[in-house]
Parts: structure tokens; C-alpha cells; sequence
């Protein structure tokens, strides 16, 4: 059975709920990312990656703490190194998308998160449907090849819940 078939499936970074000491800062700065974004309202606040940006992770690592990425941020491939790229990102950017497969994600497929964003994440979760139950018609039934990891404030709200200077510090009282 697929969870998704009738449910929405939203994955989320655990580090958010206890993150280490030297990322204290990185809810706020998720909290401050969201906020930007809402207030994009001509086209997607995505700032899309190419292969040669995730190769190069020192680079990119400096360009995100000079805070070049502050919105959502996707591949217009699927890294290599998908796992260190998410590590990365996922400390500076609320939404990272990718594409599921080693096909490239077209500059014209690019555009179909300006027509839906604002009903993402759920339209994923539709379009993710359609193509299981082999009705893929819509044109942003493209979405169903990219997979994210989705941040939102009520995300950041629960785990605010956790964000208090013992559990930061990792210490016990």
C-alpha cells in the first residue's frame, strides 16, 4: 500500500527539531526564508541550481553563507551527491527540490512551478496520484519527477516547541 495514495506525504528535515550548536540559528533563518518567499507573487521564489553548482560544494557552501540562497532552491538535475548537497542546502534554503530521476528538469518545465506554487506542496501530492492511478493529464502532472523536502511555519512553529537553550546546548537539567 502507498501512504500517499490517500494521504499527503510531506518530508521535513529533523534537524530543525534539535539542531546542533553550531546551527542554532538556521529555524530563524528558515522562518525569515518563508516569509520572503510569500511575498513573490509574479513567479516561483525558487533559485534553480545546475550540475555544475552542486559539484562544486565549497563554493556553494560560501555563496550560502554569504547568503546568496535565501528561498526555495532546486536542481535542474539530481546531484550525485544528493545527500551532501541536501545537508548543506537544507541548513540555509526552507524548500529543496530535485528531480527524481537522472533526466534534466527543462527550463519549460521549470516554469510549471510559477503556474502552481502557490498550491505546493499539495499539488505534488496530487500530481504523485495522478501518475500512480495512470490519469496523468494536467500539465503540472510533470511535478510527479521531483521530490522536496518542504519546510513551512507550521513546521517551524512545532519545532520551536524543542528550541530552548538546553536542548540547543544538548545539555540535561
Amino acid at each position: 500500500m502507498r501512504l500517499g495514495v490517500n494521504h499527503d506525504v510531506v518530508v521535513r528535515w529533523s534537524m530543525r527539531l534539535n539542531p546542533p550548536a553550531h546551527l542554532w540559528w538556521i529555524n530563524d533563518h528558515a522562518r525569515a526564508g518563508l516569509e520572503q518567499m510569500s511575498s513573490c507573487k509574479a513567479k516561483a521564489p525558487v533559485d534553480w541550481l545546475a550540475e555544475q553548482d552542486a559539484a562544486q560544494a565549497a563554493d556553494l557552501a560560501e555563496q550560502l553563507r554569504a547568503g546568496r540562497y535565501t528561498r526555495a532552491v532546486a536542481f535542474s538535475h539530481r546531484p550525485a551527491h544528493l545527500k551532501q548537497a541536501m545537508e548543506l542546502l537544507l541548513a540555509y534554503v526552507p524548500v529543496l527540490l530535485w528531480p527524481d530521476s537522472d533526466r534534466h528538469f527543462s527550463p519549460t518545465e521549470q516554469a510549471l512551478l510559477d503556474m502552481v506554487w502557490d498550491r505546493l506542496p499539495t499539488e505534488l501530492a496530487q500530481a504523485y496520484r495522478r501518475r500512480w492511478q495512470g490519469s496523468s493529464v494536467e500539465p503540472s502532472d510533470r511535478l510527479a519527477d521531483l521530490r522536496t523536502v518542504w519546510h513551512d511555519l507550521e513546521w517551524l512553529d512545532f519545532c520551536s516547541w524543542f528550541d530552548t537553550q538546553d536542548a540547543v546546548h544538548g545539555s540535561i537539567a
